[in-house]
Formats: structure tokens, C-alpha cells, sequence
């Protein structure tokens, strides 16, 4: 009922309630997004570095996707792999951070692409991906981080998303765009 009122009173467009809460008031996450895996996450950087360069330079957005090893038409289709097993699994998470890392050492070299701003985020932001999920072992090799840092992004549709704890006795929750709405207050802070 909540979640309809909030929709009928203009609100927001969805929310998820969660409770128990003192009466008269609830609490909403707004924006939530699916999580993903580091593939996706990877992939779905490297297809946003990708358009960033493109909306600058058509040419050298063309010259980085051919560059690349996989096709980020897609991005969130996965590459072919036997997933199950645990050192093919590995040997394409190593795969798809080499190719992060050829889009990122390829926006470097370029002349000026850095300077604008969007590329700029974009690159900053799968240089992040990359750097929170692998660690480079003393051969250069991209090897999958085992833990998970604080801090992680755990989605492009919503990069500020981060894991998060409500407390000890209950399960995880993942979220950080949370408002407690309470009557008289109709407007998220």
C-alpha cells in the first residue's frame, strides 16, 4: 500500500518499502539497480569508455573498439566460457581486465582525449572497476582479487550503489540512496 500511495502522490516513480518502522513513517530505497558480476562490471566500463571516446573522436572510438579483444556491442552478454570451472572461469577474467587495461592504455596515449571531461570520468571510473576486483601479479597479468575491497562498485547503473550491513543479526543489503520519508515531508532530502 505504501509503495502505491508514494506512486499515487507523485513521489517517485518506485520504491521499495522495507519495515518494521515507527509508525507513520517508512523508508525507501530509491534508485536501486541490479548488481553485477566483474565481468559485466568490466565490460559495461569498457562499453561506456568506449562511447565517451566515440562522442569526442568518431574515428579514435572506432580505432579503440577494433583494438579490443572482445565486442562491447553487448556489453552485458559474457563472453563464451565454461564459468563452472574454475581455471577457465579464471583464465577469462584475466582475459577481460587485459582488455580493460588495452582501452585504458589506449585513451592514455591518445592525444587529448583525457582532456575532456566525460572521457575523463569514464576512464577514471573503469580504471576504478579494474583496480577494485584485480591485482597485477609481478609478471603484469591481471589476476582476480580474492575479498571483496571496501568500497566496491557493485554496478554501472548506479555506480554510488555500495554493500552495506543493517546490522549483525540480519542479511546483507546492498544500497545508498536510502530516504526515510515520513508524512508532512513529501520530498527526499
Amino acid at each position: 500500500m505504501l509503495k502505491t500511495r508514494s506512486a499515487q502522490v507523485g513521489l517517485f516513480d518506485a520504491a521499495v518499502v522495507m519495515g518494521p518502522l515507527p509508525e507513520g513513517s517508512f523508508f525507501a530505497l530509491l534508485g536501486a539497480a541490479a548488481t553485477q558480476d566483474t565481468v559485466s562490471l568490466v565490460r559495461f566500463g569498457v562499453c561506456k569508455l568506449i562511447d565517451a571516446v566515440t562522442a569526442v573522436d568518431r574515428d579514435a572510438g572506432g580505432r579503440l573498439r577494433a583494438g579490443l579483444e572482445f565486442d562491447y556491442a553487448r556489453p552485458g552478454d559474457k563472453p563464451d566460457c565454461q564459468w563452472r570451472i574454475k581455471a577457465e572461469r579464471d583464465r577469462m577474467l584475466t582475459r577481460v581486465a587485459q582488455d580493460a587495461q588495452r582501452a585504458l592504455l589506449a585513451v592514455e596515449q591518445a592525444q587529448g582525449l583525457l582532456d575532456d571531461e566525460p572521457v575523463k570520468a569514464a576512464y577514471e571510473l573503469l580504471a576504478e572497476l579494474v583496480g577494485q576486483d584485480f591485482d597485477v601479479d609481478p609478471d603484469g597479468v591481471p589476476r582476480l582479487h580474492r575479498g571483496t575491497r571496501p568500497g566496491r562498485i557493485i554496478s554501472m547503473i548506479d555506480p554510488e550503489l555500495r554493500h552495506g550491513r543493517k546490522s549483525s543479526q540480519t542479511r546483507s543489503i546492498r544500497g545508498s540512496h536510502d530516504q526515510r520519508l515520513t508524512p508532512g515531508h513529501p520530498e527526499p532530502a
